[in-house]
């Protein structure tokens, strides 16, 4: 709808000349060619076309405005659809909004009267309607040529449960959001809402008051009433924290050369407490028009003939107040009859005195926030964590004790936050007008840093989400909130894309944490492999030219841009469990800002320096069931302990400790599973076992080249120096004669598997080169050493390792993958994503499935996963292990870092 043209039509409507552009919609000056009169067309913003919860909006609009009718209230014509886009036709306005009149300055006290009577008249109708209309401000009230004053955009309203219009999509009917906003969702504009709307709160026809109170203060001083005294230097996100704050703490400066009576009723409006304040449109156009009675002339009629020397009559008995509080009613002073005129203002002046509520004590001044503030309480692990628009907020996606993941919104102080109603799903940037890009699972498990997901688009304030895009594994808007950067899994290669579809980068590894920043640079984290989280911070300048930023890390997790946009912040060390927090100059020159024990995990930096950091204890553990045993036993060794590999009896395991208590370049361990203390074996990581538990494979991550042949117990040890680059994976073949190799060719180039003699290195390619980087297979090689399972990016095939056309495995259902061979050779383990782990066996001649084992960690908080199993070949799997991480995090906000 964007490009509706002048001249272009709409059903009887010519469209004349675009009037105004909005974030979400655009405003057309129209001719209705039936009647012959000038009209107003609303439509919908391009972006928003398929949009359930904005169309759903946009409709509540029309049939709440249409059903007030009143003067001065925007009168809607009519609605229609335009190619699946909805607009509104409404009378055209000749004159300017509120807020142009307020930039030529503060009005005097009668014509701000005026202009209130009719918007206290106006929100009146729409209150007893049972309409709350949550965004009132100077933009969204008109002042006509001639003089009246009209309410407009009624999009953000809420109808309370006595609203005389039921919309039939917005009531509850299946498969469609209702317009109740839930507990917790800021809805409005920061300047013009109550303490109760900045702190969470459900909305009601008292934050409209408040808000009335707010747009009345300006009027009469020509500033905002909580932003005033806000420091002019502060960025749009500082200032709109400040200007909450004050709305909760604060109370505005007097209001100078006004009458008692008038500011008395800005000061009621703006009370704290809402059962302070007017309760209802009604009842506050009784008090102005009680100061000003002819201010009713452009509304709907007077209510009562009242004397403005009465001064402010206490509020009569409402309904819905009466309910709730039954207190005996204020006693009335009864009328003073004074015949000489002088004693007359001077009792009236009185009056107004004793019936004014005593000036509230100051208010305390607003406590300091801590400069660091827990807002996650609870066990399990943060998966993303961004901050909202208002800076001070967080929204976050999470599991919790075990449980499935959630999408959470939390405010400092507020730890129960609210929970957004989301399927699993992890969220990967918010944009500064509040709308959040998300991944949404694709496998049925839970979201974690390294799973590729659905890219969906979502209002922070409630909706369903919109897909976009999939196998994305990032995503981050641009500084406007139009464009998203994203990184994409396609056809076994990663790639930074912006926008979306435009490859800037592909990497043979993995790709994390894409952002960009304010001058359109995009930073992000390259990885060796899928599951490492080594890596390399990178950066992609303007012109398209990707660089690295950092040498190869132990660990680099975590990731955004400084303010000012000159350094790239992010955590990484020299393992998966030293991580700091450090910063890198587009220079290439570190400094280290924060370092403590464990790890730590940048998730986000606010435009006032606020960083969202989370401690994050990271442990390994291996659990498993020994040969004739048949209660699992924990065979973890230190704090990160990953299983490779058991012997073919299952009486050895190979492991290796990738923690701190690893070392930077990792420590290779071989166990027997009666509970006899490992063996080290040495430095590297450990690859795999012989059937016979005699030797393993090792690579030193210094020499990634170099394949070391261990013996477990006595004998000599021998390096193999291949023609590769890197070496990723290796596995015995059942006769220890051959190596199953997965290595890259030259550096940073694709993955290919090669069969590998083992007493000459002489390598055979297997597959073609391209393979995705990641590894899930237990036994990848048939127990005859004919066949090999193989992952690729299109599924996964069987190979003969004498050649000839790979075959497709079938027979898995939805998200499953195969993990190896059973000992039969006539079928695989197969498992499926999430908790429990279920592992099925799957007869590939038959393609039938029968369940063999279903298994869960005894402590399950911080586990989204058991990526990793290993079985013995012989007998037919009693004996197993498998490995999984535990991730604990606990989310901070660290204030004014930078």
């Amino acid at each position: 709808m964007a490009g509706l043209g002048n001249g272009s039509r709409l059903g009887p409507y010519r469209i004349l000349d675009r009037v105004a552009v909005g974030g979400m919609g655009i405003v057309y000056r129209a001719r209705d060619t039936r009647l012959g009169r000038d009209v107003a067309v609303k439509t919908l913003a391009d972006f928003l076309a398929g949009d359930v919860e904005a169309i759903h909006r946009f409709q509540l609009e029309a049939q709440a405005v249409s059903a007030l009718a009143h003067p001065n209230v925007l009168t809607i014509y009519d609605v229609g659809s335009h190619k699946g886009t909805p607009y509104q036709v409404s009378e055209f306005l000749n004159g300017e909004t509120l807020r142009s009149r307020l930039e030529r300055g503060k009005m005097g006290h009668e014509e701000a009267l005026k202009y209130t009577v009719q918007f206290a008249s106006g929100l009146a109708a729409a209150h007893d309607a049972g309409i709350v209309h949550r965004d009132l401000k100077p933009e969204n009230l008109f002042i006509t040529a001639d003089e009246r004053l009209k309410i407009l955009d009624f999009g953000l309203a809420k109808l309370l449960p006595q609203a005389r219009i039921v919309p039939e999509r917005a009531m509850g009917k299946p498969g469609v959001p209702d317009m109740k906003t839930q507990q917790g969702t800021i809805i409005g504009t920061v300047a013009y809402m109550s303490p109760e709307q900045v702190q969470g709160a459900a909305a009601d026809r008292r934050s409209d008051v408040f808000a009335f109170g707010s747009i009345l203060y300006e009027m009469l001083c020509g500033e905002p009433a909580f932003s005033r005294n806000n420091h002019r230097d502060l960025d749009p996100g500082e200032h709109r924290k400040a200007t909450a704050m004050a709305i909760v703490f604060n109370d505005p400066a007097p209001i100078p050369d006004v009458p008692p009576a008038l500011e008395q009723i800005v000061r009621r409006c703006l009370h704290k407490k809402r059962e302070e304040r007017f309760q209802s449109g009604r009842e506050l156009e009784r008090a102005l028009k009680a100061l000003h009675p002819s201010g009713s002339d452009h509304g709907n009629g007077g209510t009562g003939d009242v004397r403005p020397s009465d001064g402010i009559p206490p509020p009569p008995p409402d309904k819905e107040n009466e309910r709730r509080d039954r207190s005996p009613p204020r006693q009335r002073l009864p009328p003073l009859r004074i015949a000489l005129p002088a004693l007359g203002l001077v009792a009236a002046a009185v009056i107004i005195y004793l019936i004014r509520p005593p000036t509230p004590p100051p208010a305390p001044a607003t406590p300091p926030r801590p400069p660091i503030e827990q807002i996650t309480f609870r066990r399990g692990t943060v998966w993303s964590a961004r901050f909202a628009p208002d800076g001070e907020s967080v929204v976050y996606s999470a599991a919790w004790d075990g449980k499935p993941d959630q999408t959470q919104t939390v405010m400092p102080g507020k730890p129960a936050g609210r929970s957004l109603d989301l399927k699993p799903a992890r969220v990967l940037s918010v944009s500064r007008s509040g709308e959040l890009a998300i991944s949404l699972d694709d496998q049925g498990g839970s979201v974690d840093y390294m799973r590729a997901g659905t890219l969906a688009r979502v209002p922070l304030a409630g909706g369903a989400p919109r897909e976009l895009l999939t196998d994305v594994l990032g995503a981050d808007w641009d500084a406007q909130g139009a464009e998203l950067a994203v990184v994409r899994v396609v056809g076994g290669k990663t790639r930074v894309e912006y926008p979306p579809g435009k490859v800037l980068y592909a990497s043979d590894g993995w790709i994390s944490n894409p952002r960009l920043s304010s001058q359109g640079q995009i930073a992000f984290i390259e990885h060796p492999f899928f599951g490492d989280t080594r890596g390399v911070v990178m950066r992609i300048d303007a012109a398209g030219k990707a660089s690295p930023l950092t040498p190869v890390l132990g660990s680099a997790m975590g990731l955004a841009w400084s303010i000012k946009g000159d350094e790239v912040w992010f955590t990484g060390g020299d393992t998966a469990q030293s991580a700091a927090l450090r910063a890198v100059a587009l220079d290439g020159k570190q400094r280290v800002i924060q370092q403590m024990a464990g790890s730590l995990f940048l998730h986000d930096i606010a435009r006032d320096g606020s960083l969202l950091l989370a401690r994050e204890s990271w442990r390994h553990l291996i659990r498993g069931v020994p040969p004739g045993k048949k209660q699992e036993q924990d065979f973890s060794w230190q704090d990160y302990s990953l299983a490779r590999e058991l012997s073919a009896d299952g009486r050895k395991l190979l492991f290796f400790e990738a923690g701190q208590a690893g070392g930077e370049h990792f420590s290779a361990y071989v166990r027997a599973l009666d509970g006899s203390a490992p063996v080290l074996l040495g430095h590297g990581y450990a690859l795999s076992i012989t059937a016979d538990g005699k030797w393993v494979l090792l690579v030193d991550v210094r020499a990634p080249s170099e394949l070391n042949v261990v013996p477990t117990g006595a004998g000599e040890s021998r390096k193999l120096s291949l023609p590769v680059a890197q070496i990723a994976e290796a596995r015995w073949f059942p006769d220890g004669k051959n190596i199953l190799l997965t290595a890259r060719e030259s550096a940073g180039g694709p993955l290919r598997i090669y069969v590998m003699e083992a007493a000459t290195a002489r390598l055979r390619p297997l597959t073609e080169a391209g393979l995705p980087g990641q590894e899930l297979l237990s036994r990848p090689v048939s127990p005859d050493g004919g066949r090999v399972l193989v992952v690729r990016a299109d599924g996964f095939f069987l190979y003969r390792t004498e050649g000839g056309e790979p075959e497709r495995v079938e027979g898995l259902i939805g998200a499953q993958v195969p993990m190896g061979w059973h000992p039969d050779g006539a079928s695989l383990f197969v498992r499926e994503p999430g908790l429990p782990l279920k592992v099925s066996r799957l007869d590939l001649k038959t393609r039938r499935q029968e369940p063999w084992r279903e298994l869960m960690p005894p402590d399950s908080a911080g586990v989204s996963d058991i990526p990793w199993m290993y079985f013995a070949s012989s007998p037919a799997g009693e004996a197993y292990v498998y490995s999984y991480p535990q991730i604990l995090s606990e989310l901070y906000i660290y204030r004014r870092v930078q």
